[in-house]
Protein backbone atom coordinates (compact mmCIF):
# COMPACT_ATOMS: atom_id res chain seq x y z
CA UNK A 1 0.00 0.00 0.00
CA UNK A 2 2.56 2.45 0.31
CA UNK A 3 4.36 2.29 -2.85
CA UNK A 4 0.54 2.94 -4.36
CA UNK A 5 0.36 6.07 -2.03
CA UNK A 6 3.85 7.27 -3.38
CA UNK A 7 1.98 7.22 -6.95
CA UNK A 8 0.33 9.91 -5.43
CA UNK A 9 2.74 11.69 -4.65
CA UNK A 10 5.09 11.29 -7.87
CA UNK A 11 2.00 12.60 -9.74
CA UNK A 12 1.51 15.68 -7.97
CA UNK A 13 5.58 16.26 -8.37
CA UNK A 14 4.75 15.60 -11.72
CA UNK A 15 2.59 18.48 -12.24
CA UNK A 16 5.16 20.75 -9.98
CA UNK A 17 7.39 20.05 -12.47
CA UNK A 18 5.12 20.30 -15.67
CA UNK A 19 4.33 23.72 -14.19
CA UNK A 20 7.51 25.00 -13.98
CA UNK A 21 8.99 24.35 -17.51
CA UNK A 22 5.88 25.90 -18.98
CA UNK A 23 6.56 28.40 -16.74
CA UNK A 24 9.91 28.85 -18.16
CA UNK A 25 8.97 28.34 -21.38
CA UNK A 26 6.18 30.97 -21.41
CA UNK A 27 8.47 33.61 -19.84
CA UNK A 28 11.67 32.91 -22.20
CA UNK A 29 8.97 33.16 -25.19
CA UNK A 30 7.99 36.24 -23.76
CA UNK A 31 11.38 37.56 -23.40
CA UNK A 32 12.09 36.62 -26.89
CA UNK A 33 8.86 37.70 -28.56
CA UNK A 34 9.27 41.16 -26.91
CA UNK A 35 6.37 41.46 -24.78
CA UNK A 36 8.16 42.25 -22.06
CA UNK A 37 11.99 43.67 -21.67
CA UNK A 38 14.70 42.46 -18.83
CA UNK A 39 14.52 45.60 -17.32
CA UNK A 40 11.01 44.87 -16.87
CA UNK A 41 10.93 41.60 -14.44
CA UNK A 42 14.34 42.81 -12.80
CA UNK A 43 12.48 43.26 -9.53
CA UNK A 44 8.54 42.15 -9.84
CA UNK A 45 7.66 39.35 -12.51
CA UNK A 46 4.20 41.36 -12.69
CA UNK A 47 5.11 42.85 -16.53
CA UNK A 48 4.85 39.55 -17.73
CA UNK A 49 1.94 38.32 -20.12
CA UNK A 50 -1.17 37.07 -18.43
CA UNK A 51 -0.60 33.87 -20.02
CA UNK A 52 2.62 33.91 -18.33
CA UNK A 53 1.49 34.75 -14.86
CA UNK A 54 -1.08 32.73 -14.71
CA UNK A 55 1.32 29.51 -15.16
CA UNK A 56 3.44 31.14 -12.52
CA UNK A 57 0.58 31.72 -10.23
CA UNK A 58 -0.45 28.22 -10.74
CA UNK A 59 3.41 26.83 -10.29
CA UNK A 60 3.61 29.33 -6.98
CA UNK A 61 0.31 27.44 -6.00
CA UNK A 62 1.75 24.05 -5.50
CA UNK A 63 3.92 25.39 -2.61
CA UNK A 64 0.73 25.77 -0.52
CA UNK A 65 -1.49 22.92 -0.22
CA UNK A 66 0.40 20.63 -1.34
CA UNK A 67 3.04 20.81 1.15
CA UNK A 68 0.48 19.63 3.57
CA UNK A 69 -0.84 16.65 1.63
CA UNK A 70 3.16 16.00 1.61
CA UNK A 71 3.08 16.26 5.20
CA UNK A 72 0.54 13.75 5.24
CA UNK A 73 2.08 11.33 3.16
CA UNK A 74 5.46 11.19 5.12
CA UNK A 75 3.19 10.48 8.68
CA UNK A 76 1.15 7.54 6.86
CA UNK A 77 4.97 6.10 5.85
CA UNK A 78 6.40 6.84 9.30
CA UNK A 79 3.31 5.37 10.89
CA UNK A 80 2.45 2.66 8.73
CA UNK A 81 -0.84 3.76 8.56
CA UNK A 82 -1.81 3.86 4.95
CA UNK A 83 -5.30 2.78 4.53
CA UNK A 84 -7.26 2.12 1.11
CA UNK A 85 -9.40 5.32 2.26
CA UNK A 86 -6.14 7.46 2.57
CA UNK A 87 -4.93 6.31 -0.84
CA UNK A 88 -8.33 7.30 -2.36
CA UNK A 89 -8.00 10.59 -0.85
CA UNK A 90 -4.79 11.32 -1.66
CA UNK A 91 -5.29 10.28 -5.07
CA UNK A 92 -8.53 12.64 -4.95
CA UNK A 93 -6.75 15.28 -3.59
CA UNK A 94 -3.71 14.65 -6.62
CA UNK A 95 -6.80 15.02 -9.01
CA UNK A 96 -8.16 18.31 -7.63
CA UNK A 97 -5.05 19.36 -7.87
CA UNK A 98 -5.14 18.87 -11.96
CA UNK A 99 -8.23 20.42 -12.28
CA UNK A 100 -7.36 23.51 -10.50
CA UNK A 101 -4.13 24.00 -12.73
CA UNK A 102 -6.19 22.80 -15.77
CA UNK A 103 -8.74 25.74 -14.60
CA UNK A 104 -6.25 28.29 -13.65
CA UNK A 105 -3.94 27.68 -16.84
CA UNK A 106 -6.87 27.94 -19.69
CA UNK A 107 -9.87 29.98 -18.73
CA UNK A 108 -9.34 30.82 -15.09
CA UNK A 109 -12.93 30.67 -14.14
CA UNK A 110 -12.72 32.13 -10.78
CA UNK A 111 -16.23 30.53 -9.51
CA UNK A 112 -14.98 26.97 -10.82
CA UNK A 113 -11.24 27.63 -9.71
CA UNK A 114 -12.77 28.36 -5.54
CA UNK A 115 -15.09 25.40 -5.94
CA UNK A 116 -12.30 23.13 -7.34
CA UNK A 117 -9.90 24.63 -4.64
CA UNK A 118 -12.66 24.10 -1.85
CA UNK A 119 -13.30 20.93 -2.66
CA UNK A 120 -9.80 20.43 -2.38
CA UNK A 121 -9.27 21.30 1.10
CA UNK A 122 -12.43 19.25 2.43
CA UNK A 123 -10.81 16.29 0.75
CA UNK A 124 -7.15 17.24 2.34
CA UNK A 125 -8.54 18.16 5.65
CA UNK A 126 -10.37 14.77 5.47
CA UNK A 127 -7.09 13.10 4.63
CA UNK A 128 -5.40 14.46 7.44
CA UNK A 129 -8.23 13.29 9.59
CA UNK A 130 -8.26 9.77 8.69
CA UNK A 131 -4.32 9.93 9.30
CA UNK A 132 -4.59 11.37 12.61
CA UNK A 133 -7.80 9.01 13.74
CA UNK A 134 -5.27 5.82 12.92
CA UNK A 135 -2.27 7.38 14.68
CA UNK A 136 -4.13 8.11 17.65
CA UNK A 137 -6.58 5.15 17.64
Amino acid sequence: MDKILLGSVALQLLLTFVLMFCMGISRISSLKNKQVKFSEIALSTDAYPKKARQIANAFANQFQMPLIFYFGVVLSLVYGTVSSLEIILAYSFVALRYIHVFIHTTNNNLVWRLNIYFVGVLVLIAYLVAIFYRIIF
